[in-house]
């Protein structure tokens, strides 16, 4: 008898936190997903994307 009720209390505990779970684990991947649409908007972003993905490989037998 002790048993059950301490094992429904869990499940009242998983069922209540699982909305929690599912904001936190998504919640990051949709801010990072806001994040990289807004960087690619700003003036200046596609030559620094460009600036990243292309370098100036002479630069590096520049000593300085």
């Amino acid at each position: 008898m002790e048993f059950q009720r301490g094992n429904s209390s869990i499940n009242q505990r998983l069922n209540t936190t699982s909305p929690v779970v599912y904001f936190t684990a998504t919640f990051p991947y949709a801010m990072l997903i806001v994040l990289l649409i807004r960087g690619v908007t700003l003036p200046g972003a596609y030559l620094g994307i460009q600036f990243y993905l292309y370098p100036d490989l002479g630069r590096l037998s520049d000593p300085q």
